[in-house]
């Protein structure tokens, strides 16, 4: 436990009374709910997982996005607050989230006309073999499915409006 002065901070396990339940969703792991303790701060422990915290404290609701967190840090506890948690089993590791940003790459590189054996050289696959089963993995595609189809819809896509009637 890290020291401050003389004084120790300690995890929410040893300070909070928490009332948790699990889901039915494999996207939430858990949900809980606790209230503000008589302590200035206290350590919070590195997860690898998200989660959204609703904080009330008199007329003021603040909404919070965590983690994942890769170390602890000592965090401040709000006086006279109630706090609301969901827990997602969505945590990505950095590693995962560099092979989706490089896959992705991949894509707009494809996209530019680079052939698929320049695209695995100039983005640092092993070889083009490497490359393929990397899109099949994150982005559902070969090479040359994205450059038959044009790509593919990620979250920074642009929407374009569709009625019912489109096919």
């Amino acid at each position: 436990m890290r020291r401050r002065g003389s004084v120790r901070e300690k995890r929410a396990a040893e300070l909070f009374v928490i009332d948790e339940w699990g889901s039915d969703s494999g996207f939430v792991e858990k949900a809980w709910r606790t209230h503000s303790v008589p302590e200035p701060l206290f350590m919070s422990i590195a997860a690898s997982h998200w989660q959204i915290v609703v904080t009330t404290q008199r007329d003021l609701t603040q909404v919070t996005v965590r983690g994942p967190e890769t170390k602890a840090t000592v965090t401040a506890i709000p006086t006279e607050a109630e706090f609301f948690g969901i827990v997602f089993s969505l945590g990505l590791t950095r590693r995962t989230i560099r092979q989706i940003a490089r896959a992705e790459n991949a894509v707009e590189a494809l996209g530019r006309g680079l052939s698929s054996p320049d695209a695995a050289l100039q983005l640092g696959y092993a070889d083009q073999a490497h490359l393929i089963r990397s899109l099949k993995r994150f982005i559902g595609q070969t090479p040359a499915q994205v450059v038959n189809h044009g790509g593919h819809w990620s979250a920074g896509s642009p929407v374009e409006p569709r009625s019912s009637r489109d096919g």
